[in-house]
């Protein structure tokens, strides 16, 4: 595939007219997708795509457009020259870009790893084992992933690597479910067999009648998975972007202007984890690891290349949304043998449904405690609760209200399919705080 993106390249090259320049990104998966219901396997199907996105520049006026490929060039010359010839026609019609900015360094990049999965028929027999006697629901991608940038100006850079993920509902009934989320570039079947055993276990005390949770506030735990749904959140909002943080309206405002989060708090962008490509959409290498939140304070923020123009400070290869594409959290010193003893009297949440930011100012998010939710008394699992909305200020969560972490951290994978398979992901321990308020 390296070599046919080097075509393509050469040929939009070809295509260019006086004083034109362009960057041009692929998106690629080849991509192997499995449907599992009723602890069966249902369907099998497999994905091919390749997506262009192409930026074509004159002078300081830019237009983007983007075009499928087969990857084939008898077959995708066409497309390209209708592509140029549509952006072409669009460039004279723009205005200016005072931010516009490229990557001028003429080099050659390759990350590349091998696959380290199993053939997909491998896979499904320890699948439908691991599941036999429950009920389960969901997809296994698997395969490989691909991103490259190139420019008119001679920059060209490669990442290829194989992923797999798995996401499975065991159902009960209705809601009564407890989701599970495995993925990375190692199968392990022993670390399926231990979450599905898990949750099965969850599962069958979902059979039980739900309590209702009367609003007020709970000593809980929350889950990796959780924390991933929550920091994500509040990503996309803006509480470690520079762009954010400068028009005044990042989630974590108060925490720049003298606020402090727990001392247990650490959060860094690690590129480090391979779960990503080493450099952004529009070609800028990231750091191998930059520390965005040092034991409760604000160390670093992410900065895409408009907004390092804009701003006039180096960026950090960040995308336009100057979010974290992989990162983790420091561990704690909770072993996880001892979280109900630890919880005593609270709730146990495995996973949070549809988050949102519901105040910028203190960075408070709302949800659903939907699937795995549990009541604990006296330091055990009692019984399950009813879906229940929860509201409430993450800057307190982390900070005066947070307890502790867990001693193990997980990987939870990114695990967008919409388009095209994601990359990226967090590794992250559990936590619990005090207090977590409960609305209705």
């Amino acid at each position: 595939m390296q070599a046919w993106f080097h075509e393509v390249v050469s040929y939009l090259t070809e295509l260019l007219e006086d004083g034109q320049t362009f960057t041009c990104r692929l998106e690629a998966e080849d991509t192997e997708s499995v449907r599992v219901s009723a602890g069966l396997i249902r369907q099998c199907g497999s994905i091919a795509q390749r997506l262009l996105r192409v930026q074509l520049i004159h002078d300081d006026r830019q237009v983007t457009g983007s075009v499928q490929l087969s990857g084939q060039m008898t077959q995708d010359r066409f497309p390209l020259r209708q592509l140029h010839v549509e952006l072409s026609a669009r460039l004279d019609r723009v205005p200016p870009d005072p931010h516009l900015v490229i990557p001028l360094t003429v080099e050659s990049t390759e990350d590349r790893e091998e696959s380290r999965l199993p053939a997909v028929a491998e896979v499904l027999p320890e699948i439908v084992e691991a599941a036999r006697g429950v009920e389960i629901v969901g997809h296994y991608l698997a395969g490989r992933v691909v991103e490259g940038f190139a420019t008119s100006l001679g920059m060209s850079r490669w990442y290829e690597t194989y992923t797999y993920d798995l996401e499975v509902s065991l159902c009960l009934e209705g809601d009564r479910a407890v989701k599970v989320f495995l993925g990375g570039t190692r199968w392990d079947a022993e670390a399926l067999r231990r979450r599905l055993a898990k949750a099965a276990a969850q599962a069958a005390r979902l059979g039980q009648d739900r309590v209702r949770l009367e609003p007020g506030r709970y000593r809980a735990y929350i889950a990796p998975v959780g924390w991933k749904m929550v920091l994500r959140t509040l990503g996309f909002r803006g509480a470690f972007s520079y762009r954010a943080l400068k028009s005044g309206t990042s989630p974590f405002k108060a925490l720049h202007e003298g606020g402090q989060l727990s001392p247990a708090f650490t959060l860094l962008e690690n590129n480090r984890l391979g779960w990503n490509a080493p450099f952004g959409t529009e070609g800028f290498r990231r750091p191998a690891q930059q520390l965005l939140i040092d034991r409760g304070r604000p160390r670093g923020m992410l900065v895409a290349p408009r907004t390092g123009v804009e701003f006039g400070v180096p960026n950090t290869g960040s995308d336009a949304l100057e979010t974290p594409a992989s990162f983790e959290v420091a561990a704690g010193a909770i072993p996880e043998s001892e979280l109900e003893k630890s919880i005593g009297d609270g709730l146990w949440l495995d996973y949070l449904h549809y988050l949102s930011l519901s105040d910028r100012k203190s960075a408070s998010v709302t949800g659903l405690t939907r699937f795995a939710a549990f009541r604990i008394r006296e330091g055990q699992i009692a019984e399950p609760v009813e879906v229940a909305r929860f509201d409430d200020s993450v800057l307190e969560l982390l900070g005066e209200r947070l307890v502790g972490f867990t001693r193990e951290r997980h990987r939870v994978p990114e695990g967008r399919s919409y388009g095209r398979r994601s990359l990226g992901g967090a590794l992250l321990p559990g936590a619990i705080v005090e207090g977590l308020r409960i609305v209705s």
